[in-house]
């Protein structure tokens, strides 16, 4: 299950897949402020054959509203399909409403990995929620 606390685990890797079959991958990573501030999200489209490093800065996700946002060193615009997919499906997560993309034809799935650690995860349990057993219980949920 992909929900809102999937997203801001803070290392979450996100496919949005299309009804054509196409597919687009994001990574969504949290980073602390030393405590002084609240994390940052910054949005990240995958755009080359490794999956691990081949990552694009596409903008910052506002965690209190869902919005995702381009920034100056964005490299893509507002206008493109890989931007209108993440701004509109995470729009959705944040108001439970997942289950209307699906009806639309489009399809969510996370890596298989924690989207807190980045461990592959094995249990059904962890498999649905998309965050490993230790994980979860450090964030207390």
């Amino acid at each position: 299950m992909i929900d809102k606390d999937f997203v801001l685990a803070g290392r979450c890797t996100l496919t949005i897949e299309l009804p054509n079959g196409n597919h687009y991958t994001y990574g969504i990573n949290g980073k602390d402020s030393d405590g002084k501030f609240p994390p940052s999200w910054f949005v990240s489209l995958l755009t080359g054959p490794n999956n691990e490093t081949d990552y694009n800065y596409l903008g910052m996700l506002e965690p209190h509203s869902g919005n995702v946002r381009l920034t100056r060193a964005s490299k893509f615009t507002e206008e493109t399909l890989p931007v209108k997919l993440i701004q509109r499906v995470i729009k959705r997560i944040w108001v439970n409403e997942l289950h209307i993309v699906k009806q639309h034809g489009y399809n969510v799935h996370h890596s298989g990995k924690c989207g807190r650690c980045g461990r592959k995860l094995t249990t059904p349990e962890s498999l649905e929620r998309g965050i490993g057993p230790e994980c979860i219980k450090a964030m207390g949920l």
